[in-house]
Order: structure tokens, then C-alpha cells, then sequence
């Protein structure tokens, strides 16, 4: 047997070896590889994961995936496969397991490569015996144990571990792996399912929500999954294509009621265009609202029909905004911008009434107010926008009954028996007068009527008055045109007592009594008399010696306040001069304050004093004027100074006195309308001098003091105030002692009326007797 067949047992062992540690190279290998990939892939997961990589990175990151894997498969299984085993490297292996063959193994291999060599000088004896001895020991060694699969093991069962990992992983989230399976090995752009989502509620990407302008909509955001701190809401108008100006950034909170939930009112000034982020959801999808014009009404009619008593002509109107008298009916034409869904008016109060239909854009209503109201009309445009309401106002003026007022004279007045009463009133309607009457009676005889503009019969006559200001002047003017009565009436009575007669048909005497009362009727029929007030108004025929003897106490009354006003004003004026001797600077301050407020409070005195002299002078004047016009010549030439003077009132500029009465009566003497200068003309100037001080004069004095006492005031400055004030007292003390002259010039005159009075009425009782002796 040559030694190659009996080497056969040792080389079929080390052939068992070379096999296993060729599988167990390939198990390394793969192993290792296995990890490599796996580990590469979980690192590209998570990245891709955190980071969302675009497409050109996840390319790369794929690209050195399969590079790296390719290195470790020819570095951890190619190139370990390629390296040669031989039987001496196994044997070696076997040797150093097993010590106990003592270097056998490998000599055995060693002879049977000898033995092939012919310059081989062993014995092969020797040879033989050695190899024979060496396969006898083998059968009790398995060769394969000698190849180690220690690390290999561990690389593998790491390797199964990690896969099962992978494995148990990708089936709890199969979406996840499924989505990096196409993201990072098939290449393909699928998003990743996202821990945030956010959903715009009520809207979708593709469709715009409309929203009338100016109007505000909300927007609301839910957020499903991983809900974060905030939002971020981006938005831009929609007309800034070219993105010059940058989007608006707002970041929401979630609500307090519900976290999920965020919201946001945009106010709607023209198209925007937004998109909303927020956590790991980026998408950034584009949202729009698109402004919609909103309806808005561009004509308004309302065509009155007034109630009949007023005589008025249907009007059309154009304002919303009005005031129509009381019963007017309105048909309401409204124009719009455009054609409408609907159109409703909305009266406060009161649920939305549908407006009628007459075209494209032209509704109509009726109202028929009978109280104030407010309104306002609703309209839903083709597309449900809809308009911002603008409220109207309707105002009725109710048809009140006319107010009457009685200016002269009171409830209740002396007159004598041949002079002349006149009676003024005031009467308004808030629409239009249709008739004023006197009513009048003597002593308790039959009522006679007389009616405005007429004359009543023998001593009556009715004058109408005018317009108290410019605009109801204007009023006045068109109602004249119209052949119509005004709403505004000064009225004017006069009565020439001594062409009265009583029931019996004789003439007054003292003691009748004539009662009337004014009645006023307005276009509606309401009626206002002076005797709905509760005082009967009557006027009482007294001697003629009645008013001479009112006449002498007015006078006593005036003297004595005259005389106490007097004395007044020089305790003012010493208080006055003894400030203005004080030093305002010295270190008695106080003292000049003192003093200076005893100078306020004596002017303020002199002041009241000078209040009731005014009183006691027009108390005079009138008591005078109204009384002394006993005679028909004087009164015939007085009729007309009061309808023209006291009823169509002068200007302001033309009569220097204040007083309405005063400018007039002036006027009538410049005119020679009344040829009484002797009488009044003293009367007027001492009522107006009065009414000047009173008015002017004092309050001035009285100012200049209050700014004199101003503290911390310079002492050349409090000196001119002081100054001015002692003038403009001084002042108050001529016009009084003017006011005395006047006041003994007319008494002079009036005295002098007297004598002639009583010598004219001696010479008629002697003429009278004369006649009755004859």
C-alpha cells in the first residue's frame, strides 16, 4: 500500500475541516454584512425620519449604502473564501488542539509529500510507521472541531437578532416601513405619515372660501396626533404676485377649551392666500379667500303721501333720515349694486319683513310709521355675501295741538273808560295755523266772536301778526303764496273801550267788566283756548284818576329806590377808592384782599339795587304808556306804531335803546307816527339808561374786581384794574344822577299834562251845564 492511499483517513479529516471553516467564513461574512445593513438602513431611517431628506440626498445616502455593503461582503466573505487552505495549515490547526499527536499529523504530510521527491534521503520505513501510527490515533479526533466558531456565532447571532428586530419593528409599523422601503430603496416621493396633522377645518386646498369684504371669518385648525405649542400661520394678499411684500406671520396658541383646537378671525380687506404648519406637518398646503363685494343699496326713494288736513302735495324724498308728520304713508323704491339672493328691512324690534320684487335690482315696501323708528335693510348677495346694515331714522312729529300765549296784558288788567286796550298773543303750531278768533263779552252779556284780519264791529280790530326769525319769515312767505296761515303768530287786539257799549247799548263805565279769551284752531282741527289755562282774563274799566294816582306811587316807588341805589353806589365807590389807596404788594396782603372783597360785595349789593330800579322804571314806562292812550287822536296815531313797531320788530341798529318797546315808541317819534315826545321821550331814556346799568355798566364793574383780586397779581397791574373799576363805577354814579334829572323833567312835564287835562275837563262840565241852563 503506497503511502498516499494510507494518508487517505488523514487528508478526508482535513477536507472535513477546510469545509467547515470555509461555511463558517461565509456565515462571518454574512453575518457581518447583515449588520452592516441593517445598521445603515436604521441610520437612514432616522434620518430620513428626523430630517425628511429630499430625493437627492436620500440617492447619496442609498448610493453609499450599497458601497459600504460591497466593501464589507469582499472584505468579510469574498476575499476570506479566496485564500487557499492547505493540509499543513489545517494540520496545524488539528495539532494545536490536540497535543497528544505530538507533531504526527503534520510529518505524516510532510513524508507523503517526500515521497515525491526523488532526492528524498528519509527511510520510508520510518515514514510508513509514522503515518500507520498516526491514522490509528485520528479516528479518536474530529478535525472539524478545530476550526473555531466562537466570533462567528456571535457575528451571526447578532446579525438574526438585528433582523428579527428589523422584522418585529417593520410589522408593528408596517406603514413606516413600507413608506422608507419606497422613500429610501425604491426612491420614490411618498411622504412620510406625520405625528402632527393638521386639518383646516371647513376648507380645502383647491377651493376658495368667500367671505363679504370687511366681514370677518374665522379660521379654525385641528391638529391630530402630537399636538405642539403653536402654529404658524402664514398668509398674503393675493394681489402681490411677484411677492414683493412678505407674508404676514402669525403664530397660534391652542384654545383653552380644547388644546387640539386653534383659531384665528382674519379681518377680509381683499384676497389672501395662507398655509399653516406646525410640528412635523410642513406640508404647507396654499388655502385662499377670495373678498366678495358686498350688496349695498345705491338709490333710496320714499314717495309721502301726508295726511289730508295738511294740504300738502305727495313729496319724494331721497334721504333714509327723516321726519314726516304724524299719519304720512312712505312707498319705500330701493335701489342695489347688484341682483340679490334676497332683500329684507329690518325694523328695530320687529322680526325681517321681505322686501317686493320690481326688477334686477329695484325692491319696494310700504310704511306707515306712527312713532319713531329705526331701520335698516338686509341683503344676501348671488353668492350669500352679505351687506353691513346702515340704520335709518324715521321721526314722527306728532300733531300737537297749538301753544297760545298772552303776552299783554295779565289775567287781569284796569283800563279806562275811554282809552284803548290792547291785547298781544303768541300762538305756533308745529305744522300750519288755520284760524285764530276773539272771544269777548261785557259784564255777562252774549259772547261776540271776532275772527283774525276782521273787524269785529265798533272799537275791535284784529290785527295779524309776523314771523319771529329769518327762517320762519321764509315759512311765512311761501304759506302767503299758497293763500295759506302760518304756523308762527304774533298776533295784535285792539280794543277802543270807549266804542264799546254794554248789553243795555250805553257806553262803558267804571266798574264793567270785559272778559275774553284767544282760541286758535290748526289745520288738523286741534283747538288751544286761554281759557283751557284755568284763569279767566278780564279787563276792568276804572276812573280815569285811578291811574294818575298808580301813576304818583310808581313815581314815589322809583325816588325812593332811586335814592337807596344811590347811596349804595357811593358805599361801592369809597370801597373801590379805598383799594385802589392800598398797597396790593405791601406785607397786609390779607387786608387788601379784604378790602377788595368788601368792594365785590357792595357792587354786587349796588347790583341787585339797580335790578329792581330797572323793575320800578319799565313798571313806570309801561303802567304809562299802555294806559295814557285815553284820548282817540292818541290812540289812532298808537295802532299803528304797535302793529307795525312791536310786531314786525326793528333791527337791532336801528334805535339806540335796548328794550323792544323802547326802540319802537323811539322810532315812532323819529317817523312823527306818535306826536307825544313831551311824555315818552323822558320815559324811554330813563327805562333804557336803566336797563344799560343794569346790564352792562355794573357786571363790568364787578368783573374788573374779580380779576383785581387774582392772587399773586403784580402791583402795577392790580393798580389799572383798580383804576378801571373806579371809572366804570364812577360812571354807574352819573347815570343814576342822569336817571334823577330825567325823572324831574318828566314829572315837570307830566304835571303840566295834568293841568291841562283838568282845565279841558272844567271847560267841558261848564260848556255841559251851560247847555243844560240854556
Amino acid at each position: 500500500m503506497t503511502l498516499q492511499e494510507l494518508t487517505l483517513p488523514l487528508r478526508r479529516g482535513l477536507g472535513r475541516l477546510r469545509s467547515r471553516v470555509r461555511s463558517l467564513l461565509v456565515i462571518y461574512g454574512t453575518a457581518r454584512a447583515v449588520v452592516f445593513l441593517v445598521t445603515a438602513l436604521l441610520v437612514l431611517f432616522a434620518a430620513d425620519y428626523v430630517l425628511r431628506l429630499p430625493l437627492g440626498v436620500r440617492q447619496f445616502a442609498l448610493l453609499l449604502l450599497f458601497g459600504g455593503l460591497g466593501v464589507v461582503l469582499y472584505r468579510r466573505l469574498v476575499r476570506p473564501l479566496q485564500r487557499p487552505l492547505p493540509d499543513a495549515l489545517l494540520a496545524a490547526h488539528v495539532e494545536r488542539d490536540h497535543p497528544e499527536l505530538q507533531d504526527r499529523l503534520v510529518s505524516s504530510l510532510a513524508f507523503l509529500e517526500a515521497e515525491r521527491d526523488p532526492e528524498n534521503s528519509d527511510s520510508p520505513e520510518l515514514m510508513r510507521a509514522v503515518i500507520e501510527e498516526t491514522v490509528q490515533i485520528t479516528p479518536r479526533i474530529r478535525f472539524a472541531d478545530a476550526a473555531r466558531s466562537r466570533n462567528t456565532t456571535r457575528w451571526a447571532s447578532g446579525a438574526a437578532a438585528m433582523f428579527a428586530l428589523v422584522v418585529l419593528l417593520a410589522s408593528m409599523q408596517p406603514t413606516l416601513a413600507s413608506t422608507f422601503v419606497q422613500r429610501d430603496l425604491l426612491l420614490r416621493d411618498v411622504a412620510w405619515p406625520r405625528r402632527t396633522t393638521i386639518a383646516v377645518l371647513d376648507m380645502e386646498p383647491g377651493v376658495a372660501r368667500e367671505v363679504t369684504l370687511h366681514h370677518d371669518t374665522t379660521l379654525q385648525f385641528r391638529v391630530e396626533g402630537a399636538i405642539p405649542d403653536r402654529l404658524e400661520l402664514r398668509f398674503r394678499e393675493e394681489s402681490d404676485r411677484d411677492g414683493s411684500i412678505p407674508a404676514e406671520i402669525v403664530e397660534l396658541a391652542p384654545s383653552a377649551e380644547d388644546p387640539a383646537l386653534f383659531t384665528y378671525t382674519l379681518h377680509v380687506d381683499a384676497d389672501y392666500a395662507f398655509s399653516i404648519t406646525g410640528g412635523d406637518d410642513d406640508r404647507a398646503d396654499t388655502y385662499r379667500v377670495k373678498a366678495l363685494t358686498p350688496p349695498s343699496v345705491t338709490g333710496l326713494e320714499l314717495r309721502c303721501t301726508f295726511p289730508t288736513y295738511l294740504g300738502l302735495a305727495p313729496e319724494t324724498r331721497t334721504d333714509g333720515d327723516q321726519r314726516i308728520p304724524e299719519g304720512t304713508k312712505i312707498d319705500m323704491r330701493v335701489k342695489t349694486n347688484m341682483p340679490l339672493q334676497s332683500a329684507s328691512l329690518v325694523v328695530a324690534g320687529s322680526e325681517p319683513v321681505a322686501l317686493e320684487k320690481l326688477g334686477d335690482r329695484e325692491y319696494r315696501t310700504a310704511l306707515a310709521p306712527d312713532a319713531d323708528l329705526r331701520y335698516s335693510f338686509l341683503l344676501v348677495g348671488p353668492r350669500g355675501e352679505r351687506n353691513e346694515p346702515h340704520t335709518y331714522v324715521v321721526r314722527v312729529s306728532r300733531d300737537r295741538a297749538p301753544d297760545l300765549r298772552v303776552r299783554t296784558p295779565g289775567a287781569r288788567a284796569d283800563r279806562s273808560p275811554d282809552g284803548v286796550a290792547l291785547i298781544s298773543f303768541r300762538a305756533r303750531d308745529d305744522h300750519r295755523l288755520d284760524k285764530a278768533e276773539f272771544h269777548y263779552r261785557i259784564n255777562e252779556g252774549e259772547e261776540r266772536t271776532v275772527a283774525l284780519g276782521e273787524a269785529g264791529g265798533a272799537g275791535v280790530r284784529f290785527l295779524r301778526g309776523a314771523q319771529d326769525d329769518a327762517e320762519d319769515a321764509a315759512d311765512d312767505a311761501a304759506d302767503d303764496a299758497a293763500g295759506e296761515r302760518d304756523r308762527l303768530l304774533l298776533g295784535l287786539i285792539a280794543l277802543d273801550l270807549a266804542q264799546l257799549r254794554r248789553p243795555d247799548g250805553k257806553p262803558l263805565r267804571e266798574d264793567d267788566r270785559l272778559e275774553f279769551r284767544i282760541e286758535v284752531t290748526d289745520s288738523a282741527g286741534k283747538r288751544t283756548s286761554t281759557s283751557q289755562r284755568g284763569t279767566a282774563r278780564s279787563i276792568n274799566i276804572a276812573p280815569s284818576n285811578q291811574f294818575e294816582n298808580d301813576i304818583d306811587a310808581r313815581q314815589r316807588d322809583l325816588l325812593e329806590g332811586l335814592e337807596r341805589t344811590e347811596r349804595q353806589a357811593l358805599k361801592a365807590g369809597l370801597e373801590i377808592l379805598g383799594a385802589l389807596n392800598d398797597d396790593p404788594t405791601a406785607d397786609d396782603g390779607d387786608d387788601f384782599q379784604r378790602q377788595l372783597g368788601r368792594g365785590q360785595a357792595g357792587v354786587g349789593r349796588m347790583v341787585d339795587q339797580l335790578g329792581q330800579l330797572a323793575g320800578e322804571v319799565r313798571g313806570l314806562v309801561n303802567l304809562y304808556v299802555f294806559n295814557r292812550l285815553d284820548d282817540k287822536a292818541t290812540a289812532e296815531q298808537a295802532l299803528p306804531l304797535y302793529e307795525r313797531f312791536l310786531l314786525r320788530k326793528p333791527g337791532k341798529g336801528d334805535a339806540p335803546f335796548r328794550g323792544e318797546l323802547y326802540r319802537a315808541l323811539w322810532q315812532a317819534q323819529q317817523d312823527s307816527t306818535l306826536r307825544a315826545g313831551g311824555a315818552y321821550l323822558p320815559l324811554l331814556e330813563m327805562a333804557d339808561l336803566a336797563d344799560r346799568l343794569v346790564a352792562d355798566t355794573a357786571p363790568q364793574v364787578y368783573a374788573t374786581l374779580r380779576k383785581a383780586a387774582r392772587p399773586g397779581l403784580d402791583r402795577a397791574e392790580a393798580r389799572v384794574l383798580l383804576q378801571r373799576a373806579s371809572d366804570d363805577q364812577q360812571s354807574v354814579s352819573e347815570g343814576l344822577q342822569r336817571l334823577r334829572r330825567l325823572m324831574r323833567e318828566w314829572q315837570t312835564y307830566d304835571g303840566v299834562v295834568r293841568a291841562l287835562r283838568r282845565l279841558k275837563d272844567d271847560q267841558s262840565r261848564i260848556v255841559e251845564e251851560l247847555k243844560k241852563e240854556n
